[in-house]
């Protein structure tokens, strides 16, 4: 036995295909989805639902319901969705796509489309009379799989989404399969005025190595970039290889610096207001490297630089940390690490540079108990135009210390702070195996252990063979697993 199935295909033309019909595996499969989906009280959920392929038909229970936050169907949207009010649960979806089928057919302003987050296209060719259909879509996340535009349509697209000042977050892409026409597009782009390009960390590809900004208003760049389809393996025709992205970004584009001097005023301004206050701290994100070499070169210049190796400051590119006196108790210290929220979003900036005012040498005596607490105060209660700062994740203030002695006198003075927790984990001195955690707000806390310098004796600015660090972290919330586990740690 056979169904006779009358396809219509993109292009208008119609083809008879016959369908085996077996009524054993029909009635098999009718009684399997009744016996796992017959009498449930709940809906079924489903990540993904898909509506798109001939192949039979399942006769579900009349009581099914199914829940999911994708669906795929044909361009038939208001016919299908209509035989399937019963069965679904949900009237808006986080992505809603369309899988073939003639697009004159295709009603884009149903509002089971217009109220998904996201629009999927797939296969057909949009370009031309249909293109009204990338032009007007307001969604804030739209994607045409395996389609095609031209040119001309790409620029009118980038035209239109600057001019319309589209929403922060807006992001387009489309699969290309000509390395060409990518690099039309990207030309026209990059010709464009007042265009910033540039090379962003996990944007492009080798082929597409740019970046390119283009300003919307005072507070959004339109960003373009191409790069290869994950995909795509070479084998498969039906997959394209080059992806082009259209998004909106908010704040700046990276920071694109020019010169050094800016950097040594900072330097300059700490250094002239003559008893800076051992704590301040601040921190700048920089893109390029470069920048980070001069500015590193020219503080290690100055009368007086010195250089060692922190093992909780500096990386692999920039090991060092450089100080440079301010009077005869403090210095300004300078080093560089790798910008902890890199692969963030909108977070351009590979380096982070810091600068801290600090305790210097031990010429002049250890630090005593007075400066220490007006130390630890600045850090948590300081109101100075500079406290947001002093508390940003990620600070890491030094104290030195000559002897073990000194060292514990320091840590009993936190010990007496209000709201300090005593956390029993080695990650200092086997004489000190606790850190102890301040907090400074609801989200952020000072972390503070001691342990000892490994260039002591090797390093002759390494003066002193304990070092007490003051590690500015986030506030993990405690799951409440961990609570039944009995791990009341903070």
């Amino acid at each position: 036995m056979y169904i006779k199935l009358t396809c219509i295909k993109p292009d208008g033309t119609k083809t008879v295909e016959y369908l085996e019909y077996n009524k054993k595996l029909f009635d098999a499969t009718k009684y399997m989805f009744n016996y796992f989906f017959g009498g449930r009280k709940h809906p079924v959920s489903s990540r993904n639902l898909r509506i798109t392929c001939s192949g039979g038909v399942l006769r579900l229970p009349e009581s099914i319901r199914i829940s999911s936050g994708t669906i795929y169907m044909g361009t038939n949207v208001g016919s299908v969705m209509s035989s399937l009010k019963n069965v679904l649960v949900r009237e808006k979806y986080d992505q809603f796509g369309v899988v073939e089928g003639l697009l004159e057919k295709l009603d884009a302003n149903h509002p089971v489309i217009q109220s998904a987050e996201e629009f999927v296209i797939i296969e057909p060719i949009l370009t031309g009379n249909f293109f009204h259909m990338v032009l007007n879509n307001t969604h804030s996340k739209f994607c045409l799989h395996n389609g095609q535009l031209s040119r001309e349509e790409y620029e009118m697209l980038i035209n239109k989404m600057i001019g319309d000042k589209r929403a922060v977050e807006t992001t387009y892409f489309f699969d290309i399969a000509s390395k060409i026409l990518a690099e039309q597009v990207l030309n026209d782009v990059k010709r464009r005025e007042g265009v910033i390009p540039y090379i962003i960390a996990g944007n492009g590809c080798s082929k597409f190595k740019q970046t390119y900004f283009l300003p919307i208003d005072d507070s959004s760049y339109l960003t373009v970039c191409c790069d290869r389809n994950p995909d795509f393996d070479g084998k498969d025709s039906d997959e394209k290889p080059w992806t082009l992205w259209l998004r909106v970004e908010s704040k700046n584009p990276p920071c694109f610096e020019d010169s050094k001097e800016k950097y040594a005023e900072v330097v300059d301004k700490i250094i002239s207001r003559g008893s800076a206050v051992i704590g301040w701290c601040i921190s700048i994100d920089i893109r390029n490297k470069n920048i980070v070499k001069d500015i590193l070169k020219d503080f290690k210049s100055r009368n007086g630089a010195t250089s060692t190796v922190q093992s909780k400051r500096g990386c692999s590119k920039f090991p060092y940390t450089y100080s440079v006196p301010i009077d005869q108790k403090t210095q300004v210290t300078l080093y560089c690490n790798r910008n902890k929220n890199l692969n963030r979003k909108n977070v351009f900036n590979t380096w982070t540079l810091w600068y801290h005012v600090e305790r210097n040498s031990l010429e002049n005596g250890e630090i005593t108990k007075k400066e220490y607490k007006q130390f630890i105060h600045y850090i948590l209660k300081g109101k100075d135009s500079n406290t947001s700062f002093k508390t940003k994740i990620g600070t890491k203030h030094a104290v030195l210390a000559q002897t073990k002695e000194t060292a514990r006198k320091l840590l009993e003075e936190v010990k007496q702070l209000d709201g300090v927790t005593v956390k029993n984990q080695l990650e200092g001195l086997p004489e000190f195996p606790y850190t102890l955690i301040v907090p400074i707000n609801d989200s952020t806390k000072l972390t503070i252990f001691c342990c000892r310098e490994n260039n002591y004796n090797k390093d002759k600015f390494v003066n002193a063979p304990f070092i007490l660090w003051h590690c500015v972290g986030e506030v993990v919330e405690k799951s409440a697993l961990s609570v039944l586990n009995g791990n009341n740690n903070l």
